[in-house]
């Protein structure tokens, strides 16, 4: 281990019950996204008091916070611009089930120890800045990054507490629609036909081939849907009804390939029906995580001198989606999975428990030393950081090979007055009208 490496888990050690003492508080205070008022003045204090430069409401959030330490520009000459990212808001009635606790204590031990080595490196080699990101739940550092957020970010390090340790973890893609069917309000009666244009009837049909459509899914495919306004009185056709359809994948492609099967059953509902649809994308669309290769094997063969050593998977494991994926495919990003030393799924009240144990703590400790010799090897190394780069740029360049067509046009409304509609032949097979 070099000097410095050294010095950064030294300077871990000499705050270590600082840091713990802070992952607790902030256990207590467990406040829901959006409202982290005490764990971000928490956060903030301690990171001024170890002479971090702190923007707060940043980017125009309440409890969003920039604690920068360093420059990254030194005579016209540019440095890299180490990012840590700090989470700590917890479920609004469960508390911190997610960890996040564990997750900001990391962040804030990694920054603490970068700062230190920046300081005492005999050369100007970089600089740190710990983005604090509310509201993780809701995904709002996909808000920060549309906010230019990451635009002077070189690297970007983040870790999950977890019932294992993964590097190289599977965080999946998604996406989040809302099918809105038109038609026309009417009273059924015993004796006639049910009106021509009937959205319940669209709604009904919509989901019904959403479940067909299942046979024909890729291995790692998921479509859920559910009606969430189909009428409030028996025997009144309403004039709208709303089906919201969330869908998963692996990959980017794996979501593209599932929407041209999935939005084709909503198109084909509202055409027999004689229905119109408005089918709009939602906020909350979440890249797959591209975990940078030249970061990943850092990491593992610094976390092997922190006795941070993977644990074996015994099944195979995916993680629910995590807005960092989206800044992943801008920014050369890292963000592995450690274990806190429970076998309890994330989410539930014995990981809540479990992430205010001594053990966790010590755990997050090591995970912080782990990514602030990472940050040791970027910042003095111009040649990884050209490979952290150059790894995300054949990564992006290979997905775009692979995912030649876009099924629907991304934050837009569009609306198919389906009646009249004449089939075409191009990558959707549907005649749109705006």
């Amino acid at each position: 281990m070099d000097l410095l490496k050294s010095a950064a888990c030294q300077e871990i050690e000499k705050y270590e019950q600082d840091l713990i003492s802070l992952g607790k508080k902030l256990w207590r205070l467990s406040e829901p996204g959006g409202k982290e008022v005490k764990s971000c003045e928490t956060i903030v204090n301690f990171l001024v008091s170890h002479e971090f430069s702190v923007t707060k409401h940043y980017r125009g959030m309440s409890t969003a916070f920039r604690a920068d330490f360093g420059e990254n520009e030194i005579g016209g000459k540019k440095r890299p611009n180490v990012c840590v990212i700090c989470r700590f808001d917890a479920h609004r009635k469960l508390g911190h089930v997610n960890g996040n606790n564990l997750q900001a204590l990391t962040a804030v031990g990694t920054a603490i120890a970068i700062k230190s080595i920046i300081r005492t490196s005999s050369a100007e080699i970089g600089k740190v800045c710990v983005l604090g990101c509310p509201n993780s739940a809701k995904g709002w550092l996909i808000k920060m990054l549309n906010r230019k957020a990451f635009k002077d970010i070189d690297v970007v390090l983040s870790a999950m507490p977890g019932d294992r340790t993964e590097w190289d973890p599977v965080y999946v893609a998604s996406k989040t629609y809302r099918a809105t069917y038109s038609g026309l309000a009417a009273v059924v009666k015993e004796d006639s036909f049910a009106p021509a244009k009937n959205a319940l009837d669209a709604a009904v049909h919509a989901y019904s081939n959403m479940l067909a459509m299942k046979e024909h899914f890729g291995p790692h495919w998921v479509a859920e849907g559910a009606i969430t306004r189909g009428g409030h009185v028996g025997g009144k056709e309403p004039k709208q009804c709303e089906t919201v359809i969330k869908i998963k994948g692996h990959t980017d492609r794996d979501l593209a390939l599932l929407e041209r099967r999935i939005l084709p059953c909503f198109d084909a509902a509202a055409q027999s029906s004689g229905c119109e649809l408005e089918l709009v994308l939602g906020d909350k669309s979440y890249r797959s995580m591209i975990n940078n290769k030249t970061l990943v094997y850092l990491m593992q063969l610094n976390a092997y001198y922190c006795g941070v050593l993977a644990t074996p998977l015994k099944k195979h494991q995916v993680m629910p989606s995590v807005d960092l994926a989206n800044v992943s495919h801008v920014v050369p990003s890292v963000c592995p999975i450690y274990f806190i030393g429970t076998d309890a799924e994330v989410g539930t009240a014995e990981f809540k428990s479990a992430a205010n144990h001594h053990q966790a703590y010590c755990y997050s400790i090591s995970m912080a030393k782990t990514l602030a010799m990472t940050a040791v090897d970027f910042l003095e190394t111009p040649l990884i950081q050209f490979n952290c780069k150059n790894d995300l740029e054949e990564t992006l360049r290979k997905e775009k090979d692979e995912t030649t067509f876009m099924v629907f046009p991304v934050n837009q409304v569009t609306v198919y007055s389906l009646p009249n509609a004449i089939p075409v032949d191009s990558n959707t097979g549907w005649s749109k009208q705006v």
